[in-house]
């Protein structure tokens, strides 16, 4: 009996102690003129367990090369395809998920935060408008931001201006981290979510629904 005593004891304690230990994330992302890269490592019980994933390399005039027409087309048959309905519904899935996303970015610890923006235009009056659009914008994403995560860092943030050249980079380099139970809870929260929307039914059928009844009604 103490023996079976124990051994929930110390489960107990072992699963309360991974889930106090916190789960490193680290995001670096470039974009240029001809190129985007990206990378994302996860690091869990104190770097034991490592997951990285690379992307890779995209050419923007491969992208391009298909032409205007070809992309035009491409993006009809494919919003024919999804529809709005699947618009509505992942705006709706998101809106749910809303609050616990902010849950959990508000239990996430900023480490570092480096953000490098070299944007220009082909005139001089030009680059100064991009160069004080860009600060704006910089300056209203980082107070939200500031307010709902917690930084245990200055953010590094430079923004420059090249002028009589057209030319907008961007480098983000970001560590955060988050408790593992953190991340047991909202993703808990998220498949509820799911559930509950497989479960009632999405706003979509009960239009149709009603729209039936309403038919039936009148016939």
């Amino acid at each position: 009996m103490l023996v079976g005593i124990g051994a929930l004891v110390v489960c107990v304690g072992v699963l309360l102690a991974l889930a106090w230990l916190p789960v490193e994330i680290r995001v670096h992302f470039e974009h240029g003129a001809h190129w985007d890269n990206g990378e994302v490592e996860v690091r869990c019980l104190l770097g034991v367990i490592r997951w990285k994933k690379r992307f890779r390399e995209l050419a923007v005039h491969r992208r391009l090369s298909a032409g205007v027409p070809d992309v035009w087309s491409a993006t009809r048959q494919l919003w024919r395809n999804s529809g709005l309905r699947h618009l509505r519904r992942l705006l709706q899935l998101g809106y749910e998920s809303l609050p616990n996303a902010l849950w959990l970015l508000h239990r996430c610890e900023v480490h570092q935060l480096r953000c490098r923006v070299r944007v220009g235009a082909s005139d001089v009056v030009s680059s100064g408008m991009a160069f004080g659009s860009v600060w704006a914008i910089v300056c209203s994403c980082l107070g939200p931001l500031s307010a709902l995560a917690r930084f245990r860092s200055v953010p590094d943030i430079g923004v420059s201006c090249e002028f009589g050249r057209q030319v907008f980079e961007l480098a983000v380099d970001c560590m955060m981290r988050v408790r593992t139970g953190h991340l047991i809870r909202a993703g808990l929260q998220l498949v509820r979510v799911l559930r509950r929307r497989s479960t009632d039914g999405t706003p979509d059928s009960r239009v149709d629904a009603d729209r039936h009844v309403g038919h039936s009604g009148n016939g």
